[in-house]
């Protein structure tokens, strides 16, 4: 594959073409001046495009670069899918087809930002993981396994939604903010420096051992039964000694009274027990029920009586005779006769029942007439006490709330000394609580920044990405001849056993071209781009060209090199001339 790239009227460079070859090196060659930074710079900006906030390298190169006089509101990248052909050209009043480019390349063209020393180290550490580490939604879910417990998931899924928004500084950036946040409000709330020893062990002055498991809740109960004890004190008024004493010997002498008039209730439900006992209302309803039967017979005995004297008699036999449904017949004389005899015998024998009934009645009404009195007489003893129980409740009522003049003071002096324990109670309890709380949300937010920083869950995914990259590092190294260099966790360079900020420039060069040329390998990168070769000395060029030439074939990368050779110093590169931001043809 060949890639085209095409600049015209752009950072002093006009009607630029060049092929980039896919597994080969392509030379921009020019004396100084002559445009070969522009080329690098508008190769880097059409091939590095990176919107994806996870891996955090750098965002928009186009960002990079303002400082460098490039503006990106005067100029356009637009790609052709089917030729691949990239144009960096001023911006037309309407722009047409896409925009937005496919990315080919994830970092700086070395020798236009030195990696080694100009760049913070959060921000190298931060580009060397976001080419080492695997998927970004793999580090996400690592992420998520990290925060799990100490989190709520919905603040987990917030946590994530910031990554995936903003990237992963940013997020972190709004945890650090919000345990800060925290620090400040413990130091307002405890009047101390946060620290988080002194955090974990604070207590509040005064503090008593008895509060260690004392809740606010509980506090605060305390504190209203104190103000409702004072508030009732204030309530009652003082009363003379007579009148306490009266409540008192009311207080004492009510328990013996219940206890009396409880004895009176049992005796008279004994002495109604003994006159029930009596069968009172079993005779009662003898005599109804013999006086019923009485009645009855005589009732009968004068229905009969009247039939007879009603009869008519015969004219022929002089017998009785009666109307019968419109009919005369014969009237049975001697039976009637009989059945009035048999109601007179038995109507004697009712009176008898009724007599005796009468009798037994009135005899065990006799009888009961002692229980009656005993029952009366308890009854009226009763009432007495039950009036003297109810005095003495009036006096309790009346006086026992109160106090004397003397002993209502002391008792309002030392409620209000209740009062005052409460509210320092509750007070400490309450600071003490808030603080923990205030602690612990430090704690928890601080865990969640560490997990989305730099030395968090990305960094302990690092290792394998960061052996292979020490790998390609030596490699290159040796392949260069140049001395040997290593990358740590954070980003921090050493070459030949020294920290790149102490090298020279040229070292510093070829730390970043290695590195450039590593991550390209390892992360698929199609396009590495390296400015200021020419910084090189003969020696160090002469070590370049293999190591190039090896990451081409090897990766299949297209390479483009910007320096200061000539046309003859490696023939096995394609190489195009520039000179005043123009094609020159070779000399």
């Amino acid at each position: 594959m060949t890639f085209l790239l095409r600049i015209d009227n752009i950072l002093g460079v006009d009607d630029v073409r060049i092929e980039l070859a896919e597994g080969a090196v392509t030379e921009v060659v020019g004396p100084n001046a002559a445009g070969k930074t522009s080329v690098a710079v508008a190769a880097q900006a059409l091939t590095t495009q990176n919107p994806n906030p996870v891996n955090l390298s750098g965002a928009s190169i186009r960002t990079a670069y303002i400082h460098e006089g490039s503006d990106p509101d005067t100029a356009m990248a637009a790609l052709d899918h089917n030729d691949h052909e990239w144009v960096w050209r001023p911006k037309p009043q309407t722009v047409t087809g896409p925009t937005q480019l496919d990315p080919l390349a994830t970092h700086q063209a070395a020798g236009l930002i030195d990696f080694c020393s100009q760049r913070p180290a959060r921000q190298r550490a931060e580009d060397l993981q976001a080419s080492l580490l695997p998927d970004p939604e793999a580090v996400i879910d690592e992420l998520v396994d990290a925060l799990q417990g100490h989190l709520l998931p919905d603040d987990i899924d917030g946590a994530v939604e910031y990554v995936r928004n903003d990237g992963w500084r940013p997020a972190e950036k709004v945890f650090r903010d919000r345990a800060k946040n925290a620090k400040t409000q413990w130091e307002q709330t405890t009047g101390r420096r946060y620290g988080p020893k002194l955090a974990a062990d604070w207590l509040p002055d005064n503090w008593h051992a008895d509060w260690d498991r004392l809740t606010v809740a509980e506090a605060e109960e305390r504190l209203v039964e104190a103000r409702d004890l004072l508030d009732g004190l204030h309530s009652v008024k003082a009363i003379t000694q007579v009148q306490a004493d009266r409540a008192e010997a009311a207080k004492l002498l009510l328990p013996q009274l219940k206890s009396d008039y409880q004895q009176i209730e049992d005796a008279i439900a004994a002495a109604r027990s003994e006159r029930d006992a009596l069968g009172l209302d079993r005779l009662r309803a003898a005599v109804r029920d013999a006086e019923g039967v009485r009645n009855n017979v005589k009732r009968m005995r004068d229905n009969i009586a009247a039939e007879l004297s009603d009869a008519a008699l015969c004219p022929h036999c002089e017998k009785p005779l009666l109307i019968d449904a419109g009919r005369v017949v014969a009237f049975d004389l001697d039976r009637r006769t009989e059945m009035i005899t048999e109601r007179e015998a038995a109507l004697e024998q009712a009176q008898s029942a009724v007599e005796a009934a009468k009798t037994t009645f009135e005899d065990t009404t006799k009888r009961a007439g002692p229980l009656r009195s005993e029952i009366e007489r308890l009854g009226n003893q009763a009432g007495v006490i039950f009036g003297q129980i109810q005095a003495a409740q009036t006096d309790i009522t009346a006086y026992g709330g109160d106090v004397t003049g003397d002993d209502h003071a002391a008792q309002v002096r030392h409620a209000e000394g209740e009062l005052d324990d409460a509210k320092q109670v509750r007070a400490c309890v309450t600071q003490r609580h808030t603080a923990s709380r205030l602690h612990e949300t430090v704690v928890r937010y601080t865990m969640v920044a560490d997990a989305l920083g730099p030395a968090g869950v990305r960094a302990k995914m690092l290792a394998d990405g960061l052996h292979r990259c020490n790998e390609g590092l030596a490699i290159l190294a040796d392949t260069a001849d140049w001395p040997a260099m290593t990358i740590d966790e954070t980003g921090s360079v050493t070459v030949g056993g020294r920290p790149a900020q102490l090298a020279s420039e040229s070292e510093r060069w070829r730390v970043q071209a290695c590195l450039q040329l590593t991550l390209a390998a390892l992360d698929g990168s199609k396009i590495v781009v390296l400015d200021r070769a020419d910084i090189l000395d003969d020696t160090n060029r002469a070590g370049l060209v293999p190591a190039l030439d090896r990451v081409a074939a090897a990766t299949g990368v297209a390479v483009l090199v910007c320096s200061a050779g000539t046309a003859d110093e490696s023939p096995a590169w394609s190489q195009v001339l520039i000179a005043e931001g123009r094609s020159a043809q070779p000399q």
